[in-house]
């Protein structure tokens, strides 16, 4: 089978460097990020044809998508100051899924991302992947700091139903994929968020000179991972005239530092 026809693959090379001036005083280099990234797609399924040789019926399309990334930040190895630290290097496949063409129904299958809000530079409802804020804080693309998660995202496409005009109801399903924000939290390192929380949950309190001691559980841990336990969301999503609009519903955990469960979570 020619698969060449078929096959797309892109990537890109890029060094970045930073420097930091406090108070305009001196000039600190904080940064000397290199990232290689890879980005490839195969259709193997094209107007009911697999593999240009079998016949799939109403199933008309299916492609299998993926992204690879490498970064590698010499500047702990450059500063002597960090050199006790370890260095901020990845090598991961962040996504990797496939897409099932059923008009009017899609499936998607794998490691992904999922973006509902729309605004930009602002996360109202963007809240489904978690974010790896050890990367320059959110001062970079979303979609690079994102963290991809397993799960299954389903779309109807409706189109025009009564005053409503391209409409679809989308649903995902993540069933036992649960991560955390990453949060560097210690003060030598350069993207580090100082002050953020307590390191043990606080367990009395001083109101007005007094002592009271708190009576508290709080688990801070990750759900265990069962099916029982899974994250799920749906949302409609339409245009009205010029008022372009969707409702929203998302059921999981947070994922700030930790997450608070009930102890019947197991």
């Amino acid at each position: 089978v020619d698969v060449t026809k078929d096959f797309e693959l892109e990537g890109f090379a890029k060094a970045q460097n930073i420097l930091r001036t406090p108070k305009f005083a001196d000039a600190e280099f904080i940064m000397q990020r290199n990232t290689a990234q890879i980005e490839g797609k195969y259709y193997f399924l094209k107007e009911g044809m697999a593999f240009n040789r079998f016949s799939t019926g109403p199933l008309e399309e299916a492609t299998f998508s993926f992204i690879g990334r490498a970064v590698y930040d010499s500047v702990y190895d450059i500063r002597d100051d960090y050199s006790s630290l370890s260095g901020r290097s990845e090598a991961d496949l962040r996504e990797a899924f496939i897409d099932f063409v059923l008009p009017p129904f899609t499936l998607r299958l794998g490691r992904q991302q999922v973006v509902w809000g729309e605004t930009d530079n602002f996360r109202a409802l963007d809240v489904i992947n978690p974010l790896d804020l050890e990367w320059h804080w959110s001062r970079e693309s979303w979609e690079d700091i994102r963290i991809p998660l397993w799960m299954a995202r389903g779309i109807y496409d409706i189109g025009k139903i009564g005053p409503f005009e391209e409409a679809f109801v989308e649903t995902i399903w993540i069933p036992t994929d649960f991560r955390r924000n990453r949060i560097e939290l210690n003060p030598r390192r350069p993207w580090a968020f100082p002050g953020a929380g307590l390191a043990e949950v606080a367990n009395s309190v001083v109101i007005d000179d007094e002592l009271f001691d708190l009576d508290l559980e709080i688990r801070n841990r990750t759900p265990s991972k069962k099916l029982k336990n899974g994250q799920a969301g749906v949302r409609f999503k339409a245009i009205f005239g010029d008022i372009d609009f969707s409702f929203n519903y998302f059921y999981g955990f947070s994922s700030d530092l930790g997450v608070k469960v009930p102890a019947n979570l197991n």
